[in-house]
């Protein structure tokens, strides 16, 4: 692989992280929504059946794929938790 194609992959790279960053801050601002939303009926903020819900990612088919995917939904729960959201 030439240093040339490198450049491209790494190029196509970034504009992924720029497209992952802009999903997961649209992710934290619903999430914040929803939570308001959910106090002022007097609702708790987590819900449990819908983390599991999220979690069980039945529609990816490989069960490395949905391994992966739960690891990275959990760190986003994490870190919208760990910075203002809800979790």
């Amino acid at each position: 692989m030439s240093q040339r194609e490198i450049r491209r992959l790494r190029r196509e790279m970034d504009a992924l992280n720029r497209k992952l960053v802009s999903l997961y801050l649209r992710r934290v601002a619903l999430a914040v929504k929803i939570t308001e939303k959910k106090t002022a009926l007097g609702w708790p903020a987590v819900d449990p059946a819908r983390e599991k819900e999220m979690l069980a990612l039945r529609y990816l088919r490989s069960p490395r794929a949905r391994a992966m995917a739960r690891e990275f939904l959990r760190g986003c729960f994490l870190l919208t938790k760990r910075h203002g959201g809800i979790y």
